[in-house]
């Protein structure tokens, strides 16, 4: 362990507002043409469209299904 790591069980309303950004960002990142969003879950899911990432809310159930940390999103450009 180095020290950094903080753990922080969300709250529901915690948990809902991140669920909530990661569709607002997942709708971003296809307006602006992205192929596929993939959330940072234990499980693996990649969205393809606009039309899939409702199921986020679905497969994603609460903090043991997702890990959030710092990072940037990944754009894989032509």
């Amino acid at each position: 362990m180095t020290g950094r790591e903080i753990r922080h069980p969300p709250i529901k309303t915690d948990f809902d507002t991140l669920l909530d950004g990661l569709l607002t960002g997942g709708n971003i990142f296809f307006e602006s043409g992205a192929d596929a969003m993939v959330p940072n879950t234990y499980k693996y899911y990649e969205n393809k469209s606009r039309k899939e990432l409702p199921y986020l809310k679905i497969n994603v159930k609460d903090n043991a299904d997702i890990t959030s940390g710092t990072g940037h999103p990944h754009v894989a450009m032509p």
